[in-house]
């Protein structure tokens, strides 16, 4: 930790920090004199680390190795003076005003960044054996983002008080984030991981009975085993089933097809297109008739939009009786009759 981030928790505490403190905060650079040579195998193992890929362009995931392995590692000392400090701060917040809490949350960030950078390396550690153990095909880095997101969720929930080892706290944190993005790709449906914490307990237990027992578990045996009901030992039952796809093959030589399951909601594209067609020409039609045949022919046959209505409430909505608006219809038809087009939409229907 720089000088400069030393003096600024020094201003956000409002209380000089002790000499020796301030000497544990300081991370000094190690510095090579030109007489200094490091052995021949750091200088080879160094050039390897550095030698620029065909390509032409450093390999990310191993310069971001290398950076890390340059930070200095916390001593017991120094991490539990920046737990002291982050706690301290926790509580000055809280009473803070405007002013002194941006003083503060410098000073938390400040910590905060020690803090991560001293851990990226258990990070790295627990990414390369999760993708040994478990065989995805994610790439480490992918791997090791999701652990820095698990590593500094740890960091905000540890309490050092209760004297447990952050390492060992932080490294559940990391393995959580982790496993989230290995199950994701193993799985074609997510499940909650509580799901997939108690489907491993689940298959453990089995495996342990088989092996005891020399025959498969009841689901009795299973539900006092895994103290749960025997409803969530069948439903577990089925959660560790690989599921079937629709479109594979009904035997080993057969042939293997998409199945497209159609939206009845919705029309066909060639269906939308003849429907919208016949509405223009029954458009044309209608606005070659009277005003009045018109309104009649739309509300007798629901072309607005809405149900076909008898010729009672027709003659209702327009003010006439039920003989008048048949006639009027009458009427419409025989001009509908002596058009040009109706020959075309009889092709349509």
């Amino acid at each position: 930790m720089c000088e400069a981030c030393i003096d600024t928790m020094d201003q956000a505490l409002d209380v000089p920090l002790l000499p020796a403190i301030r000497t544990a905060l300081v991370c000094r650079p190690v510095r090579r004199t030109s007489r200094q040579r490091p052995p021949s195998d750091t200088r080879t193992a160094d050039r390897h680390r550095t030698t620029p890929t065909k390509t032409g362009v450093h390999d990310a995931t191993t310069i971001y190795l290398t950076q890390i392995g340059r930070i200095k590692r916390l001593a017991e000392s120094e991490e539990r003076i920046l737990w002291e400090t982050l706690r301290t701060l926790k509580k000055n917040i809280r009473e803070a005003n405007e002013r002194q809490m941006r003083k503060y949350a410098r000073a938390y960030d400040t910590c905060t960044k020690r803090l991560v950078e001293a851990n990226l390396r258990l990070v790295v550690d627990v990414a390369k054996k999760m993708k040994q153990s478990s065989g995805t095909a994610t790439p480490l880095a992918d791997l090791v983002n999701e652990g820095n997101i698990g590593l500094m969720t740890a960091i905000t929930k540890f309490d050092y008080i209760k004297g447990y080892k952050f390492s060992t706290y932080a490294t559940w944190w990391i393995r959580q984030a982790i496993f989230k993005v290995v199950n994701s790709e193993k799985h074609h449906i997510r499940f909650p991981m509580h799901l997939h914490r108690l489907k491993r307990r689940y298959l453990d237990a089995v495996n342990r009975f088989v092996d005891d027992h020399k025959h498969n578990p009841t689901a009795a045996d299973m539900a006092e085993k895994l103290c749960v009901s025997e409803k969530t030992v069948a439903h577990l039952a089925v959660l560790v089933k690989e599921p079937l796809s629709l479109s594979r093959a009904a035997d080993p030589g057969g042939t293997v097809r998409e199945i497209d399951i159609e939206d009845e909601r919705f029309l066909k594209p060639h269906e939308e297109a003849f429907m919208r067609n016949l509405k223009d020409m029954v458009n044309g039609v209608l606005t070659s008739l009277s005003d009045r045949q018109r309104i009649a022919i739309t509300l007798r046959f629901g072309l607005d939009g809405n149900p076909a209505r008898s010729l009672e409430e027709t003659g209702a909505c327009m003010s006439l009786t039920r003989e008048r608006v048949r006639q009027i219809l009458n009427e419409a038809f025989e001009a509908i009759r002596a058009m040009k087009n109706v020959e075309a939409m009889k092709d349509h229907l």
